[in-house]
Protein backbone atom coordinates (compact mmCIF):
# COMPACT_ATOMS: atom_id res chain seq x y z
CA UNK A 1 0.00 0.00 0.00
CA UNK A 2 0.97 3.49 -0.82
CA UNK A 3 1.82 6.11 1.34
CA UNK A 4 -1.32 8.24 0.21
CA UNK A 5 -3.13 5.25 0.51
CA UNK A 6 -2.07 5.07 4.25
CA UNK A 7 -2.63 8.58 4.72
CA UNK A 8 -6.24 8.57 3.29
CA UNK A 9 -7.27 5.87 5.19
CA UNK A 10 -6.03 7.34 8.47
CA UNK A 11 -7.80 10.65 7.45
CA UNK A 12 -11.02 8.47 7.08
CA UNK A 13 -10.56 6.69 10.38
CA UNK A 14 -9.67 9.91 12.07
CA UNK A 15 -13.14 11.09 10.52
CA UNK A 16 -14.78 7.88 11.92
CA UNK A 17 -13.44 8.11 15.43
CA UNK A 18 -14.28 12.20 15.46
CA UNK A 19 -18.01 11.25 14.50
CA UNK A 20 -18.02 8.44 17.09
CA UNK A 21 -16.54 10.53 19.48
CA UNK A 22 -19.13 13.32 18.81
CA UNK A 23 -21.84 10.52 18.74
CA UNK A 24 -20.54 9.38 22.41
CA UNK A 25 -20.47 12.92 23.38
CA UNK A 26 -23.69 12.93 22.59
CA UNK A 27 -24.74 9.91 24.20
CA UNK A 28 -22.85 11.11 27.57
CA UNK A 29 -25.09 14.12 27.38
CA UNK A 30 -28.26 12.41 26.94
CA UNK A 31 -27.57 10.15 29.49
CA UNK A 32 -25.85 13.29 32.03
CA UNK A 33 -29.91 14.63 30.93
CA UNK A 34 -31.22 11.31 31.92
CA UNK A 35 -29.31 10.98 34.89
CA UNK A 36 -30.21 14.73 35.80
CA UNK A 37 -33.85 14.20 35.12
CA UNK A 38 -33.98 10.75 36.61
CA UNK A 39 -32.72 12.24 40.24
CA UNK A 40 -34.68 15.24 39.75
CA UNK A 41 -37.57 12.83 39.35
CA UNK A 42 -36.54 10.66 42.34
CA UNK A 43 -36.02 14.09 44.16
CA UNK A 44 -39.81 15.26 43.25
CA UNK A 45 -41.03 10.96 43.94
CA UNK A 46 -39.11 11.47 48.05
CA UNK A 47 -41.01 14.97 48.33
CA UNK A 48 -44.39 13.39 47.28
CA UNK A 49 -43.60 10.63 49.32
CA UNK A 50 -42.78 12.79 52.48
CA UNK A 51 -46.18 14.98 51.94
CA UNK A 52 -47.80 11.79 51.27
CA UNK A 53 -46.27 10.54 54.63
CA UNK A 54 -47.36 13.11 56.42
CA UNK A 55 -50.86 13.89 55.17
CA UNK A 56 -51.10 9.79 56.17
CA UNK A 57 -49.61 10.70 59.61
CA UNK A 58 -52.15 13.89 59.86
CA UNK A 59 -54.78 11.48 58.79
CA UNK A 60 -54.04 9.00 61.68
CA UNK A 61 -53.25 11.88 64.17
CA UNK A 62 -57.08 12.97 63.60
CA UNK A 63 -58.50 9.15 63.08
CA UNK A 64 -56.78 8.66 67.03
CA UNK A 65 -58.51 11.95 68.01
CA UNK A 66 -61.50 10.87 66.20
CA UNK A 67 -61.61 7.27 67.61
CA UNK A 68 -60.55 8.30 71.13
CA UNK A 69 -63.29 11.04 70.89
CA UNK A 70 -65.86 8.84 70.15
CA UNK A 71 -65.00 7.12 73.19
CA UNK A 72 -65.44 9.48 75.50
CA UNK A 73 -68.32 10.51 74.11
CA UNK A 74 -69.62 6.79 73.89
CA UNK A 75 -68.78 6.66 77.82
CA UNK A 76 -70.00 10.17 78.56
CA UNK A 77 -73.40 8.83 76.46
CA UNK A 78 -73.26 5.78 79.28
CA UNK A 79 -72.54 7.53 81.83
CA UNK A 80 -75.55 10.05 81.26
CA UNK A 81 -77.61 6.93 80.59
CA UNK A 82 -76.53 5.39 83.66
CA UNK A 83 -77.61 8.59 85.61
CA UNK A 84 -80.51 9.07 83.85
CA UNK A 85 -81.69 5.41 84.47
CA UNK A 86 -80.64 6.04 88.48
CA UNK A 87 -82.78 9.50 88.71
CA UNK A 88 -85.94 7.47 87.09
CA UNK A 89 -85.54 4.87 89.21
CA UNK A 90 -85.64 7.09 92.34
CA UNK A 91 -88.67 9.52 91.41
CA UNK A 92 -91.77 8.81 92.83
CA UNK A 93 -93.67 8.38 89.72
CA UNK A 94 -93.85 6.62 86.32
CA UNK A 95 -91.64 8.89 83.51
CA UNK A 96 -93.14 8.52 80.18
CA UNK A 97 -93.12 9.42 76.65
CA UNK A 98 -96.50 9.34 74.92
CA UNK A 99 -97.43 9.66 71.26
CA UNK A 100 -100.42 10.49 69.80
CA UNK A 101 -100.82 9.62 66.20
CA UNK A 102 -102.94 11.43 63.21
CA UNK A 103 -105.23 8.98 63.61
CA UNK A 104 -106.00 9.64 67.24
CA UNK A 105 -104.63 6.67 68.46
CA UNK A 106 -101.64 6.63 71.39
CA UNK A 107 -98.80 4.53 72.70
CA UNK A 108 -96.17 5.02 74.82
CA UNK A 109 -92.41 4.88 73.56
CA UNK A 110 -90.95 5.06 76.66
CA UNK A 111 -91.92 3.98 80.03
CA UNK A 112 -89.46 4.19 83.55
CA UNK A 113 -89.05 0.66 84.79
CA UNK A 114 -90.99 1.11 88.00
CA UNK A 115 -94.89 1.52 86.06
CA UNK A 116 -95.96 -1.77 87.09
CA UNK A 117 -94.69 -1.84 90.51
CA UNK A 118 -95.97 1.73 91.21
CA UNK A 119 -99.69 1.17 89.55
CA UNK A 120 -99.89 -2.33 89.97
CA UNK A 121 -100.29 -3.43 85.93
CA UNK A 122 -99.22 -6.40 84.41
CA UNK A 123 -98.61 -5.04 81.03
CA UNK A 124 -95.96 -3.95 78.26
CA UNK A 125 -96.60 -0.05 78.23
CA UNK A 126 -94.39 0.31 75.22
CA UNK A 127 -96.24 -2.37 72.98
CA UNK A 128 -98.11 -0.04 70.32
CA UNK A 129 -101.00 -2.74 70.61
CA UNK A 130 -101.19 -1.94 74.33
CA UNK A 131 -104.29 0.71 75.04
CA UNK A 132 -103.37 2.19 78.73
CA UNK A 133 -106.64 3.73 78.65
CA UNK A 134 -108.44 0.58 79.12
CA UNK A 135 -107.02 0.54 82.97
CA UNK A 136 -108.48 3.94 83.73
CA UNK A 137 -111.40 4.17 85.69
CA UNK A 138 -114.66 3.90 83.81
CA UNK A 139 -115.93 7.16 85.57
CA UNK A 140 -112.64 9.09 84.95
CA UNK A 141 -112.19 7.50 81.48
CA UNK A 142 -113.84 9.93 79.24
CA UNK A 143 -111.84 13.39 80.73
CA UNK A 144 -108.73 11.08 80.50
CA UNK A 145 -109.43 10.60 76.83
CA UNK A 146 -110.25 15.00 76.16
CA UNK A 147 -107.68 15.93 78.47
CA UNK A 148 -105.31 14.25 75.97
CA UNK A 149 -107.15 15.89 73.49
CA UNK A 150 -106.78 19.35 74.64
CA UNK A 151 -102.76 18.85 75.35
CA UNK A 152 -102.22 18.48 72.13
CA UNK A 153 -103.25 22.05 71.17
CA UNK A 154 -101.58 23.42 74.41
CA UNK A 155 -97.66 23.57 75.56
CA UNK A 156 -98.94 21.24 78.46
CA UNK A 157 -100.73 18.65 80.28
CA UNK A 158 -102.20 18.64 83.93
CA UNK A 159 -104.44 15.81 84.85
CA UNK A 160 -105.85 13.31 88.12
CA UNK A 161 -107.81 10.31 87.87
CA UNK A 162 -107.84 6.81 88.72
CA UNK A 163 -106.27 3.58 87.37
CA UNK A 164 -107.40 0.31 88.14
CA UNK A 165 -104.88 -1.75 88.76
CA UNK A 166 -104.25 -5.97 87.38
CA UNK A 167 -105.22 -6.60 90.84
CA UNK A 168 -108.39 -4.51 90.83
CA UNK A 169 -106.95 -2.34 93.24
CA UNK A 170 -107.59 1.49 92.52
CA UNK A 171 -104.95 3.95 92.51
CA UNK A 172 -105.76 7.82 91.94
CA UNK A 173 -102.97 9.56 90.06
CA UNK A 174 -101.44 13.47 88.78
CA UNK A 175 -100.33 13.24 85.57
CA UNK A 176 -97.96 16.30 84.22
CA UNK A 177 -96.39 16.90 81.18
CA UNK A 178 -95.60 18.65 78.20
CA UNK A 179 -96.38 18.74 74.64
CA UNK A 180 -94.47 19.20 71.64
CA UNK A 181 -94.79 18.07 67.77
CA UNK A 182 -92.75 15.59 65.56
CA UNK A 183 -94.36 15.99 62.00
CA UNK A 184 -97.64 15.21 62.43
CA UNK A 185 -97.89 13.58 65.48
CA UNK A 186 -98.16 14.81 69.08
CA UNK A 187 -95.50 13.83 71.76
CA UNK A 188 -95.96 14.28 75.29
CA UNK A 189 -93.44 13.95 77.83
CA UNK A 190 -94.27 14.30 81.35
CA UNK A 191 -94.69 12.00 84.81
CA UNK A 192 -97.41 10.37 86.51
CA UNK A 193 -97.44 10.18 90.25
CA UNK A 194 -98.85 7.90 92.62
CA UNK A 195 -101.38 10.43 94.54
CA UNK A 196 -103.45 7.82 96.44
CA UNK A 197 -102.42 8.47 100.04
CA UNK A 198 -102.39 12.10 99.27
CA UNK A 199 -105.75 12.16 97.66
CA UNK A 200 -107.67 9.76 100.29
CA UNK A 201 -106.14 11.71 103.36
CA UNK A 202 -107.71 15.09 101.64
CA UNK A 203 -110.87 13.26 100.73
CA UNK A 204 -110.81 12.26 104.64
CA UNK A 205 -109.77 15.65 105.77
CA UNK A 206 -113.23 16.65 103.58
CA UNK A 207 -115.14 14.30 104.78
CA UNK A 208 -114.77 15.88 108.35
CA UNK A 209 -115.06 19.10 107.25
CA UNK A 210 -118.38 18.22 106.00
CA UNK A 211 -119.78 16.18 108.91
CA UNK A 212 -118.69 19.29 111.05
CA UNK A 213 -120.46 22.04 109.08
CA UNK A 214 -123.35 20.35 107.12
CA UNK A 215 -126.55 18.53 107.70
CA UNK A 216 -127.02 15.41 105.91
CA UNK A 217 -129.60 13.90 108.16
CA UNK A 218 -127.58 11.22 108.71
CA UNK A 219 -125.81 10.02 112.00
CA UNK A 220 -121.72 10.98 111.93
CA UNK A 221 -120.76 7.03 112.67
CA UNK A 222 -122.76 5.76 110.24
CA UNK A 223 -121.27 7.96 107.69
CA UNK A 224 -117.97 7.35 108.82
CA UNK A 225 -118.51 3.41 109.12
CA UNK A 226 -119.39 3.62 105.19
CA UNK A 227 -116.75 5.90 104.50
CA UNK A 228 -113.63 3.65 105.57
CA UNK A 229 -115.21 0.94 104.39
CA UNK A 230 -115.27 1.87 100.65
CA UNK A 231 -112.16 3.91 100.94
CA UNK A 232 -110.14 1.71 102.91
CA UNK A 233 -111.82 -0.87 100.42
CA UNK A 234 -112.45 -3.49 103.39
CA UNK A 235 -115.71 -5.21 104.06
CA UNK A 236 -116.38 -4.73 107.65
CA UNK A 237 -116.49 -1.50 109.54
CA UNK A 238 -117.46 -1.29 113.68
CA UNK A 239 -117.28 2.15 116.13
CA UNK A 240 -117.61 1.03 119.68
CA UNK A 241 -118.67 2.95 122.82
CA UNK A 242 -116.02 0.90 125.56
CA UNK A 243 -118.00 -0.23 128.68
CA UNK A 244 -117.29 -2.26 132.07
CA UNK A 245 -113.85 -0.82 132.61
CA UNK A 246 -112.79 -1.57 129.04
CA UNK A 247 -113.74 -4.77 129.51
CA UNK A 248 -116.77 -5.28 126.78
CA UNK A 249 -117.91 -2.76 123.94
CA UNK A 250 -121.29 -1.26 122.66
CA UNK A 251 -121.22 -0.78 119.14
CA UNK A 252 -122.66 2.63 118.02
CA UNK A 253 -122.24 1.85 113.66
CA UNK A 254 -122.17 -1.79 111.94
CA UNK A 255 -121.16 -1.50 108.14
CA UNK A 256 -121.17 -4.84 106.19
CA UNK A 257 -120.59 -5.03 102.45
CA UNK A 258 -123.62 -2.24 101.51
CA UNK A 259 -125.47 -2.07 104.18
CA UNK A 260 -125.78 -1.41 108.06
CA UNK A 261 -126.81 -4.22 110.37
CA UNK A 262 -128.48 -3.42 114.14
CA UNK A 263 -125.84 -2.26 116.47
CA UNK A 264 -124.73 -5.22 119.83
CA UNK A 265 -122.76 -5.69 122.87
CA UNK A 266 -119.63 -8.30 122.94
CA UNK A 267 -117.20 -9.25 124.73
CA UNK A 268 -113.60 -8.00 123.88
CA UNK A 269 -112.05 -11.00 125.35
CA UNK A 270 -110.13 -13.27 122.57
CA UNK A 271 -110.51 -10.68 120.41
CA UNK A 272 -108.21 -8.56 118.33
CA UNK A 273 -110.42 -5.23 119.29
CA UNK A 274 -108.68 -6.33 123.31
CA UNK A 275 -105.39 -6.07 121.83
CA UNK A 276 -106.00 -3.02 120.35
CA UNK A 277 -107.61 -0.74 124.04
CA UNK A 278 -104.98 1.37 124.95
CA UNK A 279 -103.09 1.52 121.99
CA UNK A 280 -103.08 4.21 119.21
CA UNK A 281 -103.18 1.87 116.37
CA UNK A 282 -102.86 -2.00 115.74
CA UNK A 283 -103.23 -4.36 112.53
CA UNK A 284 -102.46 -7.92 111.72
CA UNK A 285 -102.00 -7.75 107.77
CA UNK A 286 -103.00 -11.50 107.23
CA UNK A 287 -104.29 -14.48 108.76
CA UNK A 288 -106.38 -12.73 111.85
CA UNK A 289 -108.60 -15.42 111.94
CA UNK A 290 -106.06 -17.92 112.67
CA UNK A 291 -104.81 -15.68 115.44
CA UNK A 292 -107.96 -14.75 116.97
CA UNK A 293 -109.81 -18.75 116.70
CA UNK A 294 -112.40 -17.77 119.31
CA UNK A 295 -113.76 -14.35 117.98
CA UNK A 296 -117.03 -15.69 116.25
CA UNK A 297 -117.56 -12.64 113.82
CA UNK A 298 -113.61 -13.21 112.37
CA UNK A 299 -114.73 -16.99 111.81
CA UNK A 300 -118.15 -15.98 110.29
CA UNK A 301 -116.80 -13.63 107.83
CA UNK A 302 -113.61 -15.48 106.63
CA UNK A 303 -111.28 -12.18 107.78
CA UNK A 304 -107.55 -12.02 106.66
CA UNK A 305 -106.86 -8.57 107.63
CA UNK A 306 -107.67 -6.42 110.91
CA UNK A 307 -106.49 -2.61 111.75
CA UNK A 308 -108.15 -0.77 114.68
CA UNK A 309 -107.40 2.34 116.89
CA UNK A 310 -108.60 3.21 120.35
CA UNK A 311 -110.40 6.31 120.70
CA UNK A 312 -109.42 8.39 123.58
CA UNK A 313 -111.13 11.60 125.60
CA UNK A 314 -109.68 14.85 126.10
CA UNK A 315 -108.30 13.72 129.63
CA UNK A 316 -106.51 10.67 127.59
CA UNK A 317 -109.08 7.74 128.94
CA UNK A 318 -110.20 4.86 126.39
CA UNK A 319 -113.77 5.66 125.29
CA UNK A 320 -113.91 4.24 122.07
CA UNK A 321 -112.71 1.85 119.36
CA UNK A 322 -112.74 1.90 115.91
CA UNK A 323 -112.60 -2.12 113.73
CA UNK A 324 -111.83 -2.69 110.29
CA UNK A 325 -112.23 -6.03 108.76
CA UNK A 326 -111.25 -7.72 105.67
CA UNK A 327 -111.10 -11.15 103.45
CA UNK A 328 -108.04 -10.22 102.13
CA UNK A 329 -104.51 -9.16 102.96
CA UNK A 330 -104.09 -5.88 103.91
CA UNK A 331 -101.81 -4.07 101.26
CA UNK A 332 -100.96 -1.08 102.24
CA UNK A 333 -101.37 -0.67 106.01
CA UNK A 334 -99.70 2.43 106.81
CA UNK A 335 -101.68 4.17 104.63
CA UNK A 336 -104.64 2.40 106.65
CA UNK A 337 -102.81 3.43 109.79
CA UNK A 338 -102.88 7.03 108.20
CA UNK A 339 -106.36 7.21 108.13
CA UNK A 340 -107.18 5.89 111.03
CA UNK A 341 -105.03 8.50 113.12
CA UNK A 342 -106.81 10.85 111.01
CA UNK A 343 -110.24 9.98 111.64
CA UNK A 344 -109.63 9.19 115.23
CA UNK A 345 -109.32 12.45 116.46
CA UNK A 346 -112.74 13.68 114.81
CA UNK A 347 -114.63 10.44 115.82
CA UNK A 348 -113.44 10.45 119.86
CA UNK A 349 -114.17 14.36 120.07
CA UNK A 350 -118.18 12.75 118.61
CA UNK A 351 -117.58 10.34 121.14
CA UNK A 352 -116.91 12.23 123.71
CA UNK A 353 -119.71 14.96 122.90
CA UNK A 354 -122.30 11.90 122.64
CA UNK A 355 -121.28 11.16 126.48
CA UNK A 356 -121.35 14.38 127.85
CA UNK A 357 -124.24 15.16 126.15
CA UNK A 358 -125.90 12.03 127.80
CA UNK A 359 -124.81 12.93 130.48
CA UNK A 360 -126.31 16.31 130.39
CA UNK A 361 -129.44 14.74 129.20
CA UNK A 362 -129.82 12.35 132.05
CA UNK A 363 -129.26 14.98 134.28
CA UNK A 364 -131.76 17.37 132.64
CA UNK A 365 -134.51 14.67 133.07
CA UNK A 366 -133.35 14.29 136.90
CA UNK A 367 -134.04 17.82 136.92
CA UNK A 368 -137.06 18.33 135.39
CA UNK A 369 -139.08 15.48 137.46
CA UNK A 370 -137.48 17.05 140.77
CA UNK A 371 -138.22 20.56 139.73
CA UNK A 372 -141.88 19.67 138.58
CA UNK A 373 -142.39 17.04 141.35
CA UNK A 374 -141.24 19.44 144.17
CA UNK A 375 -143.53 20.31 147.10
CA UNK A 376 -142.73 24.15 147.21
CA UNK A 377 -143.22 26.42 144.93
CA UNK A 378 -140.27 27.01 142.70
CA UNK A 379 -139.43 30.46 140.12
CA UNK A 380 -136.45 30.96 138.44
CA UNK A 381 -135.07 34.43 137.06
CA UNK A 382 -132.26 35.47 134.59
CA UNK A 383 -129.27 38.27 135.89
CA UNK A 384 -131.98 41.09 135.00
CA UNK A 385 -134.81 39.76 137.15
CA UNK A 386 -137.15 38.77 134.56
CA UNK A 387 -139.17 35.17 135.53
CA UNK A 388 -137.86 32.64 133.44
CA UNK A 389 -138.92 29.87 134.49
CA UNK A 390 -141.75 28.20 137.24
CA UNK A 391 -142.83 24.99 138.30
CA UNK A 392 -146.40 23.50 138.38
CA UNK A 393 -146.81 24.24 142.27
CA UNK A 394 -145.84 27.83 141.62
CA UNK A 395 -149.28 28.30 139.09
CA UNK A 396 -151.34 27.10 142.00
CA UNK A 397 -149.86 28.93 144.90
CA UNK A 398 -149.55 32.25 142.88
CA UNK A 399 -152.78 31.55 141.27
CA UNK A 400 -151.37 32.81 137.22
CA UNK A 401 -150.71 30.15 134.28
CA UNK A 402 -147.06 29.39 134.16
CA UNK A 403 -147.27 30.49 130.31
CA UNK A 404 -147.97 34.20 131.88
CA UNK A 405 -144.73 34.10 134.17
CA UNK A 406 -142.33 34.66 131.78
CA UNK A 407 -143.60 38.06 130.67
CA UNK A 408 -143.35 40.01 134.66
CA UNK A 409 -140.20 40.09 136.14
CA UNK A 410 -139.88 40.19 140.04
CA UNK A 411 -141.14 43.62 141.24
CA UNK A 412 -143.34 44.42 138.25
CA UNK A 413 -146.71 46.24 139.51
CA UNK A 414 -149.38 43.07 138.73
CA UNK A 415 -147.62 41.47 142.00
CA UNK A 416 -149.95 42.94 145.26
CA UNK A 417 -148.06 41.71 148.07
CA UNK A 418 -149.01 42.50 152.09
CA UNK A 419 -147.17 42.51 155.03
CA UNK A 420 -147.94 40.40 157.32
CA UNK A 421 -149.58 43.56 159.27
CA UNK A 422 -152.11 43.79 156.29
CA UNK A 423 -150.27 46.81 154.59
CA UNK A 424 -148.88 46.86 151.09
CA UNK A 425 -145.66 45.28 150.65
CA UNK A 426 -143.20 47.69 148.90
CA UNK A 427 -141.18 46.22 146.01
CA UNK A 428 -138.04 46.97 147.35
CA UNK A 429 -138.89 44.90 150.65
CA UNK A 430 -139.42 41.82 148.23
CA UNK A 431 -137.72 38.93 149.28
CA UNK A 432 -136.56 38.14 145.68
CA UNK A 433 -135.73 42.01 145.22
CA UNK A 434 -133.19 41.62 147.94
CA UNK A 435 -131.81 38.45 147.01
CA UNK A 436 -131.15 39.95 143.55
CA UNK A 437 -129.29 43.48 144.44
CA UNK A 438 -127.61 42.54 147.49
CA UNK A 439 -126.68 39.23 146.09
CA UNK A 440 -127.24 37.22 149.19
CA UNK A 441 -130.07 34.88 150.42
CA UNK A 442 -133.09 36.03 152.10
CA UNK A 443 -134.76 33.36 153.97
CA UNK A 444 -138.64 32.88 155.91
CA UNK A 445 -140.45 36.01 154.77
CA UNK A 446 -143.68 35.86 154.88
CA UNK A 447 -145.88 37.66 153.17
CA UNK A 448 -149.33 37.98 151.68
CA UNK A 449 -150.51 37.49 147.92
CA UNK A 450 -154.17 38.57 146.56
CA UNK A 451 -155.28 35.81 144.28
CA UNK A 452 -157.95 36.13 141.92
CA UNK A 453 -158.50 39.71 143.28
CA UNK A 454 -160.32 38.94 146.53
CA UNK A 455 -158.64 36.27 148.76
CA UNK A 456 -154.82 36.87 150.21
CA UNK A 457 -153.04 33.86 150.30
CA UNK A 458 -150.22 33.98 152.79
CA UNK A 459 -146.71 32.18 151.78
CA UNK A 460 -143.33 32.00 153.39
CA UNK A 461 -140.72 32.52 150.87
CA UNK A 462 -136.77 31.97 150.26
CA UNK A 463 -134.73 33.68 147.65
CA UNK A 464 -131.18 33.41 146.55
CA UNK A 465 -128.59 34.03 144.24
CA UNK A 466 -128.01 31.31 141.61
CA UNK A 467 -124.20 30.90 140.61
CA UNK A 468 -124.53 30.07 137.18
CA UNK A 469 -123.95 32.28 134.17
CA UNK A 470 -127.81 33.95 132.81
CA UNK A 471 -129.41 32.89 135.67
CA UNK A 472 -130.16 35.33 138.67
CA UNK A 473 -132.20 33.94 141.74
CA UNK A 474 -134.00 31.05 142.49
CA UNK A 475 -137.35 31.15 144.54
CA UNK A 476 -138.91 28.82 146.78
CA UNK A 477 -142.49 29.64 148.54
CA UNK A 478 -145.00 27.47 150.46
CA UNK A 479 -148.83 28.27 151.37
CA UNK A 480 -148.55 28.86 155.35
CA UNK A 481 -152.28 30.42 155.60
CA UNK A 482 -153.50 27.66 157.56
CA UNK A 483 -150.61 28.29 160.29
Amino acid sequence: MGLNDQKDRLILENKSLRRELEDSQKVQEILKKKIAELAGADLLREELVREQMQELESNTTKLAREIVDRRQCDAALKESDRKFREIVQNIPGMVFQLRIHTDGSNNFTYVSPRANEIFGINGNFTNPAWDFSTYIHRNDRAGFCLSLAKASLTESWDYKGRIIGSSGEIKWFHGIASTSRIGMEIVIDGLLMDITEKKLTEDAQLFLIESEWTDTGEDFFLSLARYLAINLEMDYVRIDRLLDSNLSAETMAVFFKDHFEDNYSYKLKDTPCGDVVGKSVCYFPSGVRRLFPNDGLLQELVAESYIGTTLWSSNGAPIGLIAVIGRRPLTDPQFAESMLKTISLRAAGELERREEYEKLRFSLTKYEVLFESFPLAVTLTDEQGNIIESNRKAKQLLGKPRNRHPVRKIESPPWTLFRPDGTILPSDEYASVKALKENCMVENNNIGILRDGEKITWLKVTAAPVPLSGYGIVITYEDVSDR
